[in-house]
């Protein structure tokens, strides 16, 4: 993810259990579509929603920040529960 940001070439994912984003550089200029699906796996099936959109590519470290701190957080890492 890190290095999509350096080099504005290629496709990086990041994902959980219910989350998984995509972000794909799909021009030589560097412009990054980002795919985002959200999944609520149930018993009675799966549901899923999934939105693309770009994004600018000076955002990705700040995107890369946030989701990794979603992570700890929902890992109980950073909610004071430890």
């Amino acid at each position: 993810m890190r290095a999509l940001g350096y080099d504005r070439r290629g496709k990086a994912t990041l994902e959980s259990s219910q989350i998984r984003l995509i972000f794909e550089v799909y021009d030589w200029i560097g412009h990054v579509r980002l795919t985002a699906a959200l999944r609520d796996r149930q018993p009675e099936g799966d549901n899923c929603v999934e939105i693309v959109f770009e994004v600018y590519p000076t955002d990705l470290p700040k995107i890369l920040s946030g989701f990794e701190d979603l992570l700890a957080f929902k890992d109980g890492s950073r909610n004071g529960f430890d």
